[in-house]
């Protein structure tokens, strides 16, 4: 009887692990943590604020095997910028939109990953800054952990390097976000 009880808790325990994901992927995403930006004037001046940001994720895809997935991403990230001289804080919106790659190292639910993605970038600053949007490219690593079907989490690495079409002023951010992913 204690054989029979340890083998169905054994098989409980272990069912969520077993399961396979879904061909169609459909994930959002929210993460939080801080950005490094470096402007680059064209006299020749680097200005570089560290702020904290804001992300919101969508991923649109599929998976090609059960440890591979390919999609398309988009993220869109609030940033705060805060300097001493300024009577109030400027802020602004960042986008990132294309195409993701997440090899899991597992075929089973329940399995650490690794994502890559690259795409264009976009960033409007507001407030003590130019009018103007900053556009070009944009990568992003990350890795963490998928706990079932529906949930992971996970750390990401998101680069930009980008120039304002009015004073032709580069742009480059890299945020590092802790993100947590749910998947439908």
């Amino acid at each position: 009887m204690v054989k029979r009880i340890l083998f169905a808790l054994l098989v409980l325990s272990s069912a969520s692990a077993q399961a396979e994901r879904s061909d169609i992927l459909i994930a959002m995403g929210i993460g939080v943590g801080p950005t490094d930006a470096n402007f680059y004037a064209m006299e020749g001046d680097v200005y570089t604020y560290e702020r904290p940001t804001s992300v919101a994720s969508f991923k649109l895809g599929g998976m090609f095997s059960p440890q591979h997935a390919i999609y398309y991403q988009y993220r869109l990230g609030i940033l705060r910028m805060y300097r001493s001289d300024w009577d109030d804080n400027g802020w602004g919106l960042s986008s990132f939109s294309g195409l993701g790659y997440t090899y899991y190292f597992k075929p089973t639910v329940g399995s650490p990953y690794v994502e890559t993605a690259f795409g264009v970038k976009g960033v409007k600053l507001y407030e003590h800054f130019p009018v103007g949007v900053s556009e070009g490219y944009g990568a992003l690593i990350g890795a963490g952990n998928e706990f079932n079907e529906h949930l992971q989490m996970g750390a990401v690495l998101e680069f930009s390097d980008s120039v304002n079409r009015v004073n032709r002023e580069s742009l480059r951010l890299m945020t590092a976000a802790f993100q947590l992913e749910f998947k439908f």
